[in-house]
């Protein structure tokens, strides 16, 4: 029971992470983009 409990906590901890890392190149690339349109 508990490990079901924890496996959920860090598949969730997990795809945070991954959500995170997405929008930081997301934002990265659209500060890219301001500054060669600038």
């Amino acid at each position: 029971m508990k490990f079901e409990i924890l496996g959920k906590f860090y598949f969730r901890l997990f795809c945070f992470l991954i959500k995170c890392k997405q929008n930081q190149r997301f934002w990265t690339k659209n500060e890219q983009n301001h500054k060669g349109n600038l």
